[in-house]
């Protein structure tokens, strides 16, 4: 709406500066009647001349040009409105569905009891100080990440609605496979008092555990181990030690930071929630084998973290348009109008973290090394939009232009300011039939079907101006093709700037060559005799 008054207001207001210059005209001609009237001379002349001549017209229409820049920039300004209200839909979409997947894991973790020893002084009732030994035990986790890791990923998009917004989402299959080698932990430190492979429990970090639809118990050895939620992987506050999933996740610039979260706990922090197994039949020494299935929602994209000693990916899709994203980029992929598929070998050597740690001596940043990828739109509406905008005042100028011309070689039908501002409302009407439409339909319909309504509409009133077909099918001939060139532009993101660039060449060229005719006495005609000597 704002866009529509603004338009108003500015064919009003060029109404009334075009009354008020006739009524000061008049007003001159009733007070010096002598001086300004017909025949009067030197004033009579120029205004004359001011009236015939096609240099004034030339300045007005172009200052009218400028003018036409604020609703232009009024119509960015919905853009970025109706986008921002696009995001927001997108957002809530992304809560309720699933957000963009991280899958970090899986880590064995075992638990251990570390002792030790002190001798402190203390002080009786008596004053007497002696020396007492005092033995304290510290609970610790080993955690170690997988020899072999193996994901299989499955992704089938689809498309979400509410209101007029749809959003891209996808549903995805997830295998997690492969082997742990289990080291004896006894050297690890002269402390370790006891060893608890009874508590060992494998663990699994996803960024939105809400949208798991489906997770089946872990394969370990041959048995099957339920799981259940959260991480199980808390330290104690006094400890520098922790596990850091910060993450930067990019979407067109989006950044999605998951960070480390705190517990209800006073004494404890912990990385953010997963779910976890607890397992049976750990022996140090021994491989021990892996399978995990689990079906989620999400949404943009999803990353993996490389945790194997080597990791191996390998990635399906049925969307056409991915976005690798990532530390590194796959080995090799395959891109069709079916989909995509992508597969990734990753050495333990790339990244920065050790295969095997002790959770509260050490600290661990799990994020600093992902890979993955983002489903991505070639080209969205609104960007679509916004870049047509941008060229609204080559529109503008073209336009008028061509009417200018045909009022160098027809001096009887020139066409009034107020029809140069009528025309130049209908071509900025046009963004906001092209945002309209669009959003009920598909972008090549709702462009074809607002290049129509505006070209009618402004060839029709040239036809009413200046009573000549043939200009009205000259300007249906060069807003068509302007039109069609605008509609390349948007398409062609890599070469816009050359096509932009050819298209200014060529309009150049075609008036230098209607002009080249034009001299200075074609332009001063109006001008008297009297003057001109």
């Amino acid at each position: 709406m704002s866009v529509l008054f603004s338009l108003i207001v500015i064919i009003v207001v060029a109404a009334i500066l075009v009354v008020a210059a006739f009524a000061f005209i008049k007003l001159l001609q009733l007070i010096f009647p002598d001086a300004i009237g017909e025949g009067s001379g030197r004033v009579s002349g120029w205004l004359e001349w001011f009236r015939n001549s096609i240099v004034p017209k030339f300045v007005i229409v172009g200052v009218l040009s400028i003018v036409m820049l604020v609703p232009f920039d009024m119509l960015r300004g919905v853009v970025s409105e109706r986008h921002g209200h696009y995001r927001s839909v997108l957002q809530d979409i992304s809560e309720t569905w699933g957000g963009p997947q991280q899958i970090y894991g899986p880590m064995l973790v075992i638990p251990f009891v570390e002792t030790y020893t002190t001798l402190e002084i203390i002080t009786d009732k008596e004053g007497n100080e002696k020396e007492v030994s005092k033995t304290y035990e510290k609970d610790k986790h080993f955690v170690i990440l997988p020899e072999q890791l193996n994901i299989d990923y499955q992704l089938q998009d689809d498309l979400r609605q509410r209101g007029i917004y749809k959003s891209l989402v996808y549903t995805s299959d997830i295998q997690l496979s492969g082997e742990f080698e289990i080291p004896d932990l006894t050297p690890l430190s002269k402390h370790i008092k006891t060893i608890e492979y009874d508590k060992a429990y494998l663990a699994v970090r996803l960024s939105d555990i809400q949208a798991i639809n489906e997770i089946s118990p872990v394969t370990w050895n041959q048995q099957s181990f339920r799981f259940d939620s959260g991480l199980q992987l808390a330290i104690h506050k006094g400890s520098q030690a922790q596990i850091d999933t910060t993450a930067e996740y990019s979407k067109a610039g989006r950044m999605v930071r998951n960070a480390v979260e705190s517990t209800s706990s006073a004494n404890h922090a912990s990385i953010p929630p997963g779910f976890h197994a607890k397992l049976s039949g750990i022996n140090a020494g021994q491989p021990s084998s892996f399978s995990i299935q689990l079906n989620v929602n999400g949404s943009y994209g999803l990353r993996f973290a490389p945790f194997g000693r080597v990791t191996d990916v390998i990635m399906k899709s049925t969307w056409p348009h991915p976005s690798f994203q990532g530390s590194v980029l796959p080995n090799s992929h395959d891109i069709s109008d079916q989909g995509f598929t992508a597969e990734w070998h990753i050495p333990s050597i790339a990244r920065n973290y050790p295969q095997s740690f002790v959770l509260e001596n050490t600290s661990v940043d799990i994020g600093e090394f992902q890979a993955g990828v983002d489903l991505v739109e070639t080209v969205s509406l609104y960007s679509k939009v916004t870049r047509a905008v941008k060229y609204g005042i080559l529109f503008i100028g073209l336009t008028f232009l061509t009417f200018l011309i045909f009022e160098i070689g027809a001096i009887r039908k020139r066409l009034h300011i107020i029809q140069y501002a009528l025309i130049g409302g209908v071509l900025a009407l046009f963004y906001l039939c092209l945002l309209s439409l669009s959003e009920h339909m598909q972008f090549l319909q709702s462009y074809l079907v607002s290049a129509a309504i505006c070209i009618s509409i402004i060839c029709l009133y040239t036809w009413a101006a200046t009573r000549s077909f043939f200009r009205a099918i000259i300007i249906l001939v060069l807003l068509a093709a302007l039109y069609t060139v605008l509609y390349a532009l948007l398409n062609l993101e890599d070469y816009a700037l050359l096509v932009g660039t050819g298209l200014l060449l060529v309009v150049t060229i075609v008036l230098m060559y209607i002009t080249r005719h034009i001299n200075h006495a074609s332009v001063t005609d109006a001008v008297p005799a009297s003057e001109k000597a």
